[in-house]
């Protein structure tokens, strides 16, 4: 049996032993069998120049720098082509990678209970709750600040990570198995981040006097990480721009009507911006063309190239740069 690997359908054939004729078989050959090796020697890679990485950490490293074949995100491509050479930019210095923690104990400050609200939810596949139940509980509001002291240049990549943080969002159905430790990003800067996460106590609905618990925990064990990672405030080295970090900053998030989209460009080049629906139609072009080193400030109305107001949903900044590509998801409430 000969095998002939190649972009598309591989080819083999098959000869019978008695006999001289040749039959031909064709079959698909591709997802995680052919995937998981390349995804391994770059994680592998990232991993050999910064050894600090998580493993949370080089997935988003390696999302963030992928060439998008199919935006933002679908079940037979997910965000595209991994880029070694752009994910291992941003991780080796000058960029500054910083992991933190809010909460009980913080290496960045404490998580505050900034309300209780008593509300029903439905929890699924919770340990010690049985499955698909809906119970009345306390839904405590935690929230804290973390200030960048090391200090970036511009807007960091930011996001919380599954290990070592200890709350959940608030949805009306939770189910632990895709849910658990997710977080909210309220804002950030390149100087602080606000951050912001649920704890329960689920009352017993055989014994209304009665707490089956706090889940996932109390709200003095509460428990936010993260991870920053961006340009050094304190770096002096001048990079290639294929090595620096394009920052992207949109705010507020969600937005009412308006939304402002800050673009902190490392180097002169060519820019391109266009805001698409969940389906990756586009649905206007906000740049195109040569732009200068520095922060360029875009807006976006909430209406179509053609002037129509858009539906109230989520949306996405695709931006291209020195032959990177980025994006960035928002909600939109509805146009004004």
């Amino acid at each position: 049996m000969v095998v002939t690997l190649a972009q598309g359908p591989a080819s083999y054939i098959d000869i019978a032993p008695d006999c001289n004729a040749q039959i031909i078989y064709h079959m698909a050959f591709g997802g995680t069998s052919s995937s998981t090796a390349v995804a391994a020697g770059a994680a592998a890679l990232l991993k050999s120049y910064n050894g600090n990485l998580l493993g949370e950490d080089i997935e988003q490293v390696l999302d963030l720098t992928a060439l998008h074949a199919a935006f933002p995100w679908d079940d037979r491509t997910g965000y595209g082509l991994i880029e070694p050479a752009g994910a291992l930019g941003n991780v080796r210095a000058p960029q500054l990678l910083l992991h933190g923690t809010l909460g009980h104990p913080g290496t960045f400050g404490a998580l505050t209970d900034i309300e209780s609200l008593q509300v029903n939810r439905t929890f699924n596949n919770v340990p010690g709750l049985p499955a698909n139940r809906s119970y009345t509980c306390w839904r405590h509001k935690m929230r804290g600040t973390a200030q960048f002291n090391a200090g970036f240049q511009f807007s960091p990549n930011l996001w919380v990570r599954a290990s070592g943080s200890f709350g959940w969002k608030d949805t009306l159905t939770f189910d632990y198995n895709y849910e658990v430790n997710t977080d909210s990003i309220l804002s950030w800067s390149a100087t602080s981040a606000t951050f912001q996460t649920y704890v329960y106590r689920i009352i017993d609905p055989a014994d209304l006097t009665h707490a089956l618990g706090w889940f996932p925990k109390p709200p003095d064990s509460a428990v936010v990480a993260f991870t920053a990672l961006g340009y050094s405030a304190l770096a002096d080295v001048e990079l290639p721009a294929s090595q620096r970090f394009l920052s992207i900053h949109t705010w507020p998030n969600p937005a009412a009507s308006r939304i402002s989209l800050d673009l902190t460009l490392p180097s002169r080049g060519w820019l391109r911006a266009a805001v698409l629906d969940v389906s990756g139609r586009r649905m206007t072009q906000l740049a195109d063309g040569n732009f200068e080193q520095g922060t360029r400030h875009l807006q976006w109305d909430g209406r179509s190239d053609r002037g129509e107001r858009c539906a109230a949903g989520v949306y996405f900044l695709q931006v291209e740069f020195a032959g990177r590509s980025a994006t960035r998801r928002f909600v939109l409430l509805g146009v004004r």
